[in-house]
C-alpha cells in the first residue's frame, strides 16, 4: 500500500493579510487526485477494479396513453372503490382484463391516474360521467 506523505511546514500564525501556502492540486507529487485522498494505488481500493465499458442500453420511451386508455384508467381507479385498501391491486387485475398483453406495473397505473387529474386531460364533467357510469355498473 503506498501512503503519499508530503510535509510543508504550515506556520503557527500568520500574520494580517497574509495567507497561508499550500502546494496546488497541478503541481506534481498533490496527495489528492479530483479532491480524494489517495492512500494507495487505484487498483488496490476497494470497488476499484478493472474498468469495464458497457453498452449503454436504449433508453426506455415513454409510453403516450391514448385517450380510451386515459379512459380505461380512470374506470378501473373507480371500480377499484379506491376508499378501501389494497386498490391498487384491483386496478391493476381490472387494467389486465381490458388490456392482457400490456406491461404496466401495478405502481404504474394510480400514477397514470394522478397524471390525468393534474393535466385535466379529462374536464370534471366527463370524469364525474365515468364515475358515474362505473357506479351504474356500465362500461
Amino acid at each position: 500500500m503506498v501512503k503519499y506523505n508530503i510535509k510543508k511546514p504550515i506556520p503557527a500564525r500568520s500574520s494580517p493579510g497574509l495567507t497561508r501556502t499550500t502546494m496546488g492540486v497541478d503541481e506534481p507529487g498533490h496527495p489528492s487526485i479530483n479532491g480524494l485522498q489517495v492512500t494507495g494505488p487505484i487498483a488496490e481500493q476497494p470497488g476499484h477494479g478493472p474498468v469495464e465499458l458497457l453498452e449503454a442500453e436504449p433508453s426506455q420511451k415513454w409510453q403516450k396513453y391514448t385517450l380510451p386508455e386515459n379512459r380505461t384508467i380512470m374506470k378501473c381507479y373507480y371500480r377499484a372503490e379506491p376508499e378501501k385498501r389494497g386498490y391498487q391491486k384491483r386496478m391493476h387485475q381490472l387494467w389486465k382484463q381490458e388490456y392482457p398483453n400490456s406491461s404496466i406495473t401495478e405502481l404504474r397505473l394510480p400514477d397514470q391516474r394522478r397524471n390525468i387529474i393534474r393535466n385535466k386531460v379529462f374536464s370534471k364533467v366527463e370524469l364525474e360521467e365515468i364515475q358515474r357510469s362505473c357506479e351504474i355498473g356500465g362500461q
